[in-house]
């Protein structure tokens, strides 16, 4: 009989170095989990830092950069649960409660009756019953959970690090995107992109450092079935990768313990499609894969800030290291048309969709999408429409309703300048449906918003108010800041053409 104690929501098992909670075992590495005990052993009291590295680490000589380390991963271990109060310049204490529980010891064979040969046939029949149930019952669930099957989008948020040193930078949003780029979206899921997610986190405001509450606006702007939260701790060959699954009502969390950030990675994505139900795509192997998640972590960024100029230049020597990379021509394209460097962006989205790899990335679409919205942007329309229906084709094989979206609502936008507002109306049908297949309230609205624009280029104002109120119900509803403005400033044009209409 071993002990055993209880914090909170979780058991702690000193014999086997593991904290159970949920329903779920997370063991635990060795030094960690000693000066765990320690602390709790000695609850209330503070603990100088000297006093648990002498003890902890008596066998190695460490700074207290270690039991920094080591108390943050605690922390992590126990989520929300708050264990350890920090006394500065003092040392650490435990506070949380903690309960004795002495595993339940198991009964003898020699303790147990012999049983009684005038039950054997009620025993019989009754272990009969119990197989039939269960097998209905398991028909049932099967049948249920098909008919139950997951919808929606995936969003992963950027994954945080408190790793100490200076060769995991690129892991806030690398190690997203690698995550992402191993998730294949179906006709029941979509992934959202890299770059989509960094727009969803603007939208709500989501800083780099984002908390468990603010994650909340996550699933307000994006509408969003799962959210997904991580964080790397540990050293080189000893990763730790904490993870939380969010859901409307619920979440779900959990540990990977890896020696590479590769595999802890794949390991996430294999656990979020056992919700999902969606396929796992491999992850493509290069030689230099640190190096160049690093270079497109900080073009990402510098994209996000809006520095186009400094983005173009690492993405530039990223598709340089690394031909086969089509996410980085994409996105190297987007920053030249950002910039209207029309004529560059071209070139690089020509070279890229010559390149082999390119009919079998997903990215594909994406490059002909760009390159479909510059010869929109020259005005060439008969080009570009060409252009964006081979978009649809290739959304569709990959199932990538948001880009199946924005492509509708493109070619809505050049029926209407063609004065084609039926051919307009119907694209934009199409849009708001395929927004509304990965719940986007975002998409929804600038569609609804659109809508009215669409009906009021045609005189009928009555039809645009009505568009016009769905796009605000829904922009008021999820809280949507970047598009009140816009709506805003059509409601006030709106207004004043109906009191125009009136006189």
């Amino acid at each position: 009989m071993s002990l055993r104690y209880r914090s909170g929501e979780f058991i702690i098992h000193p014999k086997h170095h593991l904290i159970e909670s949920d329903g779920q075992q997370t063991q635990v590495r060795s030094k960690v989990f000693m000066l765990m005990l320690l602390l709790l052993e000695h609850r209330d009291e503070v603990l100088s830092k000297e006093f648990l590295l002498a003890t902890i680490w008596d066998d190695v000589e460490v700074d207290e950069q270690v039991l920094f380390q080591s108390i943050r991963e605690i922390r992590i271990l126990f989520s929300d649960y708050i264990v350890i109060k920090t006394h500065p310049r003092k040392g650490y204490r435990w506070i949380a409660d903690i309960e004795v529980l002495p595993e339940i010891k198991a009964t003898s064979i020699s303790e147990t009756t012999r049983p009684n040969k005038k039950l054997t046939l009620a025993w019989f029949i009754t272990a009969i019953i119990v197989v039939v149930l269960i097998f209905s019952l398991a028909y049932w669930f099967i049948a249920h959970s098909k008919q139950n099957q997951f919808k929606g989008s995936v969003v992963v948020l950027p994954v945080k690090s408190s790793i100490v040193d200076g060769d995991h930078g690129w892991l806030y949003l690398g190690a997203m995107d690698q995550v992402i780029s191993q998730l294949a979206s179906d006709q029941n899921v979509a992934v959202m992109p890299t770059d989509y997610v960094l727009e969803i986190m603007k939208r709500a405001a989501l800083p780099r450092d984002y908390t468990n509450e603010q994650i909340k606006r996550v699933f307000e702007v994006s509408g969003a079935k799962i959210v997904v939260e991580s964080e790397f701790s540990g050293a080189v060959q000893e990763y730790r990768l904490a993870y939380k699954f969010y859901f409307e009502d619920h979440v779900k969390r959990g540990v990977i313990f890896s020696n590479s950030t590769a595999s802890a990675l794949t390991e996430l994505a294999q656990k979020i499609t056992t919700y999902t139900g969606q396929p796992l795509k491999a992850l493509q192997q290069h030689a230099n894969l640190d190096f160049n998640n690093e270079l497109l972590a900080r073009a990402l960024d510098l994209s996000n800030q809006n520095n186009f100029a400094g983005a173009s230049q690492l993405l530039s020597s990223l598709t340089a290291l690394e031909p086969s990379n089509m996410l980085a021509h994409r996105l190297l394209a987007q920053t030249y048309i950002l910039q209207q460097q029309f004529d560059l962006a071209e070139q690089i989205i020509l070279t890229a969709i010559e390149k082999p790899v390119a009919n079998n990335s997903p990215e594909l679409a994406r490059l002909y999408f760009n390159l479909a919205s510059i010869q929109a942007l020259r005005g060439n329309f008969t080009l570009a429409q060409s252009t964006f229906m081979k978009v649809d084709v290739l959304a569709q094989k990959n199932n990538d309703w948001l880009f199946r979206a924005y492509t509708a609502q493109q070619m809505s936008a050049i029926q209407q300048r063609l004065k084609n507002y039926q051919s307009a109306q119907s694209f934009l049908d199409l849009a708001l449906s395929y927004h509304k297949v990965i719940q986007c309230p975002v998409g929804q609205s600038q569609t609804w918003l659109q809508m009215a624009k669409l009906s009021l280029d045609q005189g009928n104002t009555l039809q645009a108010n009505q568009y016009l109120t769905q796009a605000e119900q829904l922009i008021n509803q999820r809280q949507l800041e970047g598009l009140a403005m816009e709506t805003s400033e059509f409601r006030g044009k709106l207004n004043k053409i109906q009191i125009l209409d009136n006189i």
